[in-house]
């Protein structure tokens, strides 16, 4: 498991393959010592003595500098592959004025391209115009000047440019091998996240599932196990075959969801009906609901089922409704689930007969969290006499869920008294 968080936070880079780099510099000793022979071959004179000795001291000088351009990694610091290109520079252009109708003056070419090469553009132009300039000057003291051209000693320096375009080349596939490194590491962050995130969704929804189905058997289990203890058994079989019912339901309600799950397709409307129904309740429907995903029709589902399980918690055989409504106009959904004070009938029966409160679901503060991840807000709170259309709702409790479907954007608040008036 370390291995493999280790492997998702610094992505392995491929290993570069053995021997990659060799065949360049396999080429560079190639074309040294072809230039070595072609040199020995016809530069003039070479000796140990007068101008042979000079010669051979200006060939020597061009082999120990392209031995130790080959020797110095590409990576070596600037400054030391200035100065070596700046020493066969010279070395270069005084071996092509030694001898201008010799192969020497290939030495001057290699300096010039190797410059580009390596050397930022600006130090590689002075290395390339020195080769010239001293190729230039010397084939101009020469005794037989008139004899040979100046175009050699020209060329070799203009050929930086292809060490340049070569370097540039270079630097470009290095920067798009980045890239993609830096895309691919952002790609397997974004599923990272995603898999996560689908983790956390399947885990809410396990959970609200299992807190509403499970809180209300046990409520009535509590109910009929206090009922048994008083001798009333019929009553407490009634509450036994309505756990029964709800652990039909949750199964029913579990496959529902795992369906959903697994298709990523979800019917609110269908689907808030049958949970409704589930509280021996009607749901009521204005306007057109569009399709809101899965993920936002899941919140609004999870939100009418805590509030109506918190009504029939806390206000026991009290009216209810529950109305969604759709407006086009302005591009937001509201459900708004509502119940009647508390039956007092229900309130005054002997503690042991009545359950225990069951905890369970998400509570309005997880309903407010869940609906924040999808862009959407809950209000909650007590109907009043001042606020409420009908006067038989006073007392009781609101919750209302806005979610604006045309965007994705978190919401405002929800305008309660207005939500009031339409109910």
């Amino acid at each position: 498991m370390t291995e493999q968080l280790k492997r998702w936070v610094r992505p392995q880079v491929p290993p570069r393959p053995a021997g990659a780099g060799e065949p360049t510099l396999l080429i560079q000793r190639v074309l040294a010592v072809a230039t070595l022979a072609l040199s020995l071959a016809t530069v003039s004179p070479l000796g140990i003595t007068g101008a042979g000795l000079w010669g051979s001291v200006l060939l020597a000088a061009n082999v120990v500098v392209s031995v130790v351009r080959m020797r110095t990694p590409a990576r070596a610091s600037e400054r030391r592959q200035f100065a070596v290109a700046l020493v066969g520079a010279v070395a270069a252009g005084l071996l092509y004025a030694h001898d201008p109708a010799s192969w020497g003056v290939a030495y001057a070419y290699v300096v010039a391209i190797n410059a580009g090469s390596r050397l930022p553009t600006g130090r590689a132009v002075v290395v390339a115009t020195l080769v010239s300039a001293v190729g230039v000057l010397g084939l101009v003291l020469h005794p037989n000047v008139a004899d040979f051209p100046l175009w050699p000693p020209l060329t070799a320096g203009a050929c930086v440019a292809f060490g340049i375009a070569r370097r540039s080349r270079a630097q470009a596939l290095e920067a798009m091998s980045r890239l993609v490194e830096q895309t691919q590491r952002a790609a397997q962050a974004d599923a990272h996240a995603a898999t996560l995130a689908e983790r956390a969704r399947v885990a809410r929804e396990i959970h609200d599932l299992l807190a509403h189905s499970l809180s209300g058997v046990n409520l009535q289990l509590e109910v009929a196990d206090a009922l048994f203890d008083k001798g009333r058994d019929v009553e407490a079989r009634d509450r036994v075959r309505s756990a029964r019912s709800l652990v039909v339901e949750g199964l029913v309600e579990a496959r529902r969801a795992v369906g959903a799950l697994r298709e990523d397709t979800l019917e609110l409307v269908p689907a808030l009906e049958h949970l409704v129904a589930g509280h021996g309740e009607q749901l009521h429907v204005v306007g057109v609901v569009p399709d809101l995903g899965t993920e936002r029709a899941q919140t609004v589902i999870r939100v009418a089922q805590e509030a109506l399980t918190n009504a029939r918690r806390h206000a026991p055989g009290a009216r209810l409704s529950v109305r969604l409504e759709s407006d086009t106009h302005d591009s937001r959904l509201l459900l708004m689930v509502v119940n009647a004070a508390p039956n007092r009938a229900a309130d005054a029966a002997p503690d042991s007969v009545r359950p225990a409160s069951v905890g369970g679901g998400m509570g309005l503060l997880g309903m407010r969290e869940r609906a924040a991840l999808v862009g959407a807000t809950v209000t909650a709170g007590p109907v009043t006499t001042d606020d409420a259309l009908d006067p038989a709702w006073a007392g009781g409790w609101l919750v209302v869920l806005t979610l604006a479907f045309g965007t994705t954007g978190t919401t405002t608040s929800a305008d309660r008294p207005e939500a009031k008036e339409k109910l």
